[in-house]
């Protein structure tokens, strides 16, 4: 059984969800913000940028292992 979510189609919230339906829109936008918060110079972007840096080294570390369990 598979379920499908649908943005609603107008106003904020199917602008909203027009944007947060693409991963990779996603990503972009995160991608704006956060270079946005770095180049301000605002504490708060360096620690996000930390944490998001952390938890991508966490999956790769992640994917090297199931990679290796599997061989």
């Amino acid at each position: 059984m598979e379920i499908f979510l649908i943005p609603k189609e107008k106003g904020l919230l199917g602008w909203f969800g027009q944007l947060l339906s693409c991963f990779w829109c996603v990503g972009v936008w995160v991608s704006l913000f956060l270079v946005f918060l770095y180049i301000q110079h605002w504490f708060i972007g360096d620690v996000l940028i930390l944490i998001l840096a952390v938890a991508a080294v966490g999956a790769i570390i992640e994917v090297l292992i199931s990679k290796i369990m599997d061989i």
